[in-house]
């Protein structure tokens, strides 16, 4: 029987943690000893109970779901790593672009796996925090943030609601709750709040490269604050 090319397994675990929670966990078992042990279906359904046409739909999903998670060679074994933080805009539109340039469309996986790699596409990130670490941030947080912005990060952060969840529940869009979200996110990485959040996939030496120039610029403002205040005094 054939198999399906495979992923490696810090590929797969690192995109597993963004699957819908509504997946079985041996459902998800199951796509791992076949995506990334080589297991076919069949004897990877045996081997945790689930029948034969489940098994072939939820590898599909999982399956669909990892290609446009990952760029041209992420199957192959090339280094990549992914790249999550803030940078000021002009740096945060050249990460981007930088991986959209290297998003080109991904051999097949399998059958009816012709999926093109999208970063725009990837599964809204899960963020959480605990009450008290929440009031913390708050703190760092521009004072003239009306209540109802509030709320809708504590929605996110501590309830532990989806963004889309949480837009449907306060009338909002997923935008504007996303915007939200990337607000608190900079707070508490202490960066302006102009500064734009990247979520992207890239090739290991140009992706510690910008996290390089990213650091650069924190300094660059830790510099400027410390000599703003020998300025004041």
């Amino acid at each position: 029987m054939k198999r399906d090319k495979r992923i490696t397994a810090q590929q797969f675990d690192e995109n597993a943690e963004q699957l819908p929670r509504r997946m079985k966990a041996e459902n998800i078992k199951l796509a791992r000893r076949v995506l990334v042990d080589g297991l076919t279906i069949q004897d990877a359904a045996k081997e945790t109970g689930v029948t034969y046409q489940n098994g072939q739909a939820v590898v599909s999903r999982v399956r669909a779901f990892m290609v446009r998670s990952l760029p041209i060679g992420q199957v192959q074994d090339e280094p990549w790593e992914r790249v999550s933080l803030f940078a000021p805009p002009a740096l945060a539109n050249e990460i981007k672009a930088a991986a959209k340039a290297r998003s080109l469309p991904v051999q097949k996986l399998g059958r009816d796996s012709t999926a093109k790699v999208e970063q725009s596409r990837r599964p809204e990130r899960r963020e959480s925090m605990t009450v008290a670490e929440f009031e913390a941030v708050k703190k760092k947080l521009p004072r003239r943030l009306q209540p109802s912005t509030i709320d809708v990060a504590f929605r996110v952060f501590v309830k532990g609601e989806t963004m889309a969840e949480t837009a449907k529940i306060c009338d909002l869009t997923i935008p504007r709750v996303s915007a939200i979200v990337d607000r608190v996110l900079a707070a508490v990485e202490g960066v302006p709040s102009t500064w734009k959040r990247v979520d992207v996939l890239l090739p290991s030496d140009l992706a510690q490269s910008f996290k390089k120039r990213v650091e650069v610029e924190k300094r660059a403002i830790k510099t400027s604050e410390i000599k703003g205040v020998h300025g004041d005094a």
